[in-house]
């Protein structure tokens, strides 16, 4: 096993366990935000919503770190697609290509079709000849431009800090109004007798039930981008790996 095999695979090591830190710390934070003391013990939230950011970044950090060789691995595994993908426009293919565009040439030139039927022709031979070419050039393009969307949300840890500023601010703002209002089924025995919800004066129960869907959908948008770009950078350390391998078994072919 080579050298750089080796250090491929004790990244994707590092990847994986902060991947589980990262899981871990998000269930201890969905499971306070969950409980009966959401709002009563503000410095246990803080905690669990410091240590859920820091396991992010973390991740974040290791999941974008620079890999010595990566590019250059990358840039094999494409030139070697591209001629994966050019020997197969061989003679054959093109003999085919050739004798439907001159059967359709000679067959206008005979009255038998119509010349705009040629104009069809040529073009739709061309692609159904190389359509698994075509296929594959798409599909590498559309790949392509997935992954680098992919590592751009990774690298910016901007819209992460942000959203999880916004968690904190309302929070504190949620935990202030609670401590100033005056609103119980005891001072409003009206609203009892109405049937009038508690949540609907009470802004404890209010908060204990309109907080918690909220935190936990921006929590939810964090761990999918987290999950959607480890996959990237695994996916990429993979190809790597395999690479190498290859490389090496036709080293030693050879």
């Amino acid at each position: 096993m080579s050298q750089e095999t080796l250090v491929f695979e004790d990244i994707i090591t590092k990847i994986d366990t902060k991947h589980n830190d990262l899981r871990v710390s998000e269930m201890k934070l969905r499971s306070f935000i969950l409980s009966p003391v959401f709002l009563k013990t503000f410095m246990l939230m803080e905690l669990l919503l410091g240590s859920f950011e820091d396991k992010v970044v973390t991740l974040v950090e290791a999941a974008t770190m620079p890999v010595p060789g990566l590019e250059e691995k990358k840039e094999e595994a494409a030139e070697t697609e591209k001629k994966e993908v050019e020997s197969q426009l061989n003679l054959p293919k093109a003999l085919v290509l050739v004798s439907a565009n001159v059967a359709s040439i000679m067959a206008v030139q005979q009255k038998l079709v119509p010349p705009i039927l040629a104009i069809a022709v040529i073009p739709s031979s061309v692609v159904l000849v190389f359509l698994p070419q075509v296929r594959e050039i798409v599909s590498s393009f559309l790949h392509r431009d997935e992954l680098e969307e992919g590592k751009d949300e990774m690298e910016s840890l901007d819209w992460i800090t942000e959203t999880i500023s916004k968690i904190r601010a309302k929070y504190t703002s949620a935990r202030f109004l609670v401590k100033i209002q005056s609103q119980t089924k005891e001072s409003v025995p009206e609203y009892v007798e109405q049937g009038v919800d508690e949540a609907l004066y009470d802004r404890t129960k209010y908060f204990n039930e309109t907080l918690p869907s909220e935190f936990l959908s921006l929590i939810g948008r964090i761990m999918i981008a987290c999950e959607k770009n480890v996959w990237v950078r695994k996916t990429f350390l993979i190809n790597a790996i395999m690479i190498s391998r290859q490389m090496a078994a036709q080293q030693k072919s050879g």
